[in-house]
């Protein structure tokens, strides 16, 4: 073996032998019988440094019939920093990473891991690995959940009960001119832990999630803002495809019972005020969110008497410090300044935005658009 070093070659054989050697064997570890709508109950895994199998227990469950229902697996971390992670397979007995698992739920806290419901059947079993880094404890349960669909802008009442620890939902935006973001909210009605899980384009499961718990005491909001977002969509689009559809996949979960008010809707169309005076709401959620409105200022200026100065443009926040930006003939950005932009961005809360009287009547002479005063309202949280 000219020109080969045999030393080398030993060293690489020893090394190689190390690993297959200290590879972990599960054949023998046993599982822990998940029944579905079972009370939760509390494990702990003790790490042990250099010993791999105490990094993981496993469970099983075999489905009863279910008539559809998605298969949902919930572990929840009952210390502060607990992060444990979820492998679920139907065909490997130990599912312990993303190679030999179908479902790998592994985001930071609690996970809420789902099947679809139509790929098993009744009598199938499923198996359950949860891995901690370092010694945590966690509680684990399996149940059944119907999916219901949400309609753009309607407010569903969540309840969670005993047993039922998640509700699933079908979210499919419709086109509207003019929209900017998607908001889907969930708030609680007393202050109790909850998430608030989105997946785009098929049942929720795993790390196809782009969106997990944001807080602990909180309501909880997904917000996708067109060009900002991949996942932003509307029916029919261009980025609806086979393949990733404009179909969102809701979750809200609590580990305890709690009414929730859940939310989904898209944003961002223009709105037409009506007569100067009206009232307006507009429910700010973030930075990124923004709403806009319009105002035939012809017909509302014509209808003005006396010695009026100004067009106001009041705004009274419940909460938040919002600004309006304001333009004739176009809708503003609240990046721009400068000639033909009006913008209170004060740094109170109530921001009063005055617009002479003579730039309102010139608008009015106009056509179109350019006799349309454009509000936007951007939220500041």
């Amino acid at each position: 073996m000219k020109g080969v070093n045999i030393t080398s070659l030993l060293l690489l054989s020893m090394v190689l032998a190390t690993i297959v050697l200290t590879a972990p064997d599960f054949s023998k570890v046993p599982h822990t019988e998940l029944f579905k709508d079972a009370e939760k109950h509390d494990y702990t895994i003790t790490v042990q440094k250099k010993k791999e199998l105490s990094k993981f227990m496993f469970f099983k469950h075999t489905l009863v019939d279910h008539d559809g229902e998605h298969i949902g697996v919930t572990v929840e971390g009952t210390k502060g920093f607990d992060d444990p992670d979820v492998y679920i397979s139907d065909e490997e007995k130990h599912p312990s990473d993303m190679r030999n698992s179908q479902r790998a739920c592994r985001r930071y806290g609690d996970d809420v891991c789902l099947m679809n419901g139509s790929d098993y059947g009744e009598g199938d079993t499923i198996y359950v690995g949860v891995k901690c880094s370092k010694t945590c404890s966690f509680n684990i349960v399996v149940n059944y959940y119907m999916e219901a669909e949400i309609k753009d802008g309607e407010e569903h009442i969540v309840s969670l009960g005993k047993f039922e620890y998640m509700q699933v939902f079908k979210y499919i935006p419709q086109p509207k001119e003019g929209a900017r973001h998607i908001k889907i909210a969930s708030y609680p009605r007393m202050p109790i832990k909850n998430s608030l899980f989105v997946w785009r384009g098929g049942l929720p499961g795993g790390d196809n999630m782009f969106h997990q718990k944001v807080a602990m005491y909180d309501g909880k909001i997904v917000s996708l803002v067109k060009d900002d977002n991949a996942h932003f969509c509307v029916a029919g689009d261009e980025t609806d495809t086979k393949e990733n559809p404009c179909v969102f996949y809701i979750v809200v979960s609590s580990p305890i019972y709690g009414t929730f008010d859940l939310t989904a809707r898209i944003e961002g169309e223009i709105w037409e005020l009506g007569q100067a005076g009206n009232a307006y709401d507009f429910d700010s959620v973030g930075l990124e969110d923004h709403q806009c409105y319009k105002l035939n200022v012809k017909d509302n200026a014509l209808r003005q008497t006396g010695s009026w100065k100004h067009l106001r443009l009041d705004l009274v926040p419940f909460s938040g410090n919002p600004d309006v930006y304001a333009s004739f003939g176009k809708v503003p950005n609240k990046r721009e300044t400068g000639d033909g932009i009006y913008t209170s961005n004060s740094r109170f809360y109530v921001d009063n935005l005055e617009i002479p009287r003579a730039d309102v009547e010139a608008a009015a002479k106009k056509k179109g658009d350019n006799q349309y005063l454009f509000a936007c309202v951007f939220g500041t949280t």
